[in-house]
């Protein structure tokens, strides 16, 4: 992601940021291990306590 943020401030400024961001959402689908269902909120049950 660096890289492609680089890459774009160097040739295209004004779309290094989106370009980059693109990059991450590419990476993240992308990623083995079903990353994207990680990525979800769950909601989890706890006790209250007193600390």
């Amino acid at each position: 992601m660096v890289v492609v943020w680089l890459l774009g401030l160097r040739f295209a400024p004004r779309w290094a940021v989106p370009l980059a961001l693109l990059a991450a959402a590419v990476v993240t689908v992308t990623t083995a291990d079903g990353a994207v269902g990680s990525l979800a909120p769950a909601v989890e049950l706890t006790a209250p306590t007193l600390t």
